[in-house]
């Protein structure tokens, strides 16, 4: 079962924070994708819906709280 994290810009550092999260094998996808890394949707704001599995939503989101301080 997966849960919203967030939303984030769609840039080049969103795939920073995506390959921090493959190196914890926390499983992930993006809005407008059917649980692939390949394509992504973007919403009219340039915004992107992260999703990740349940089990690992605290880890993932201290993840990017480290990360959004960079």
């Amino acid at each position: 079962m997966f849960c919203e994290l967030g939303k984030f810009n769609d840039n080049i550092n969103l795939e920073i924070l995506l390959s921090i999260f493959r190196s914890q094998e926390i499983k992930y996808y993006k809005s407008g994708e059917n649980n692939s890394v390949l394509g992504i949707e973007i919403g009219s704001l340039g915004e992107v819906k992260l999703y990740v599995e349940k089990d690992k939503l605290d880890v993932a989101m201290k993840i990017v709280e480290s990360w959004r301080k960079r």
